[in-house]
């Protein structure tokens, strides 16, 4: 009896891109699956404190999370806290594996156990330090803080280092003054943006911010440069913002967070973030802001 040879009705060429395919997706589940990989989650929920409208924040943080994506293999969801008190709420309660945080917010979160400081922004203005600064526009009649007298004032939020605890314990400690008698009115804006936007429309006379987020506002045009605004005081250097992951995660999912973000190179990507980059951080690089987190303490009591 012979036997008939059937020839597959599947061309060569298409066979050969199904088995590349099963291949593929095969070496993918095993990395997936792999022991390495033991523990982590299936996705990367980051959490951003206020700077912007929210949609110009997902912008400026949407290099760095297609980056993660390819970098980790696994899909990120990105959520912008309605306040800084927020993003350290839902990391608290495991919403979060990833957070950008404010200094004073991250010092907060890590007092809690929470959180855990591995990167910093190495800004384009004042690499791994920072700066808070009070400020008027450059038109104001106001050239220095005693002629603020009565005038309308903005602080960022109460967990905000450069936009609230850094100036109060200027007015406290140095000035011997307590802001709700001096100005007329003073008021939380919510964020950075927010305070530069305020003051350039005339809701605020004066307001607070960082030097870092005064060069996002040049880069999205709210102001010209510097010249628009007159520095009526400026702080000592504290470190820029952390990003800092859950302390409860699998240590081989933070290194691998770490060297991604640490890793995160693309000029052009940075360049809309207003960074050269991130730099290595730890907790002992919040130090001293964690004193100033002890001297809000007493402003609430």
């Amino acid at each position: 009896m012979r036997l008939r040879l059937f020839r597959s009705r599947i061309p060569s060429m298409n066979l050969k891109n199904t088995l590349l395919i099963g291949l593929i997706l095969s070496l993918s589940a095993s990395a997936q699956n792999s022991p390495s990989r033991a523990g982590w989650p299936t996705e990367l929920r980051f959490g951003v404190i206020p700077l912007e409208v929210s949609k110009e924040t997902k912008a400026r943080f949407a290099p760095l999370v297609k980056h993660l994506e390819k970098t980790l293999k696994m899909p990120v969801k990105l959520s912008i806290g309605a306040d800084y008190a927020a993003v350290i709420t839902a990391m608290q309660f495991g919403k979060l594996e990833l957070a950008y945080f404010g200094p004073g917010a991250y010092v907060l979160a890590a007092d809690r156990g929470i959180a855990q400081a591995f990167a910093m922004e190495n800004t384009l203005e004042s690499g791994t330090g920072d700066f808070s600064y009070i400020v008027t526009k450059a038109s104001s009649k106001i050239r220095t803080l005693q002629d603020a007298t009565k005038a309308s004032f903005a602080f960022v939020d109460p967990n905000s280092t450069s936009g609230y605890l850094l100036p109060m314990r200027h007015f406290y400690v140095d000035l011997k003054l307590e802001p709700q008698k001096f100005f007329s009115q003073v008021v939380f804006s919510g964020s950075h943006e927010a305070s530069i936007e305020g003051l350039v429309e005339g809701t605020f006379d004066v307001a607070v911010t960082s030097g870092h987020e005064v060069g996002v506002a040049i880069r999205d045009k709210e102001i010209r440069g510097w010249q628009d605004l007159r520095v009526l005081w400026k702080s000592a250097a504290i470190p820029t913002a952390p990003l800092a992951y859950r302390q409860d995660l699998p240590q081989s999912f933070k290194t691998a967070l770490r060297d991604a973000i640490v890793n995160f190179k693309d000029p052009s990507a940075l360049k809309v973030m207003q960074l050269k980059g991130f730099a290595s951080a730890q907790d002992i690089d919040y130090s001293g802001v964690r004193e100033l987190t002890q001297f809000q303490k007493t402003l609430k009591k």
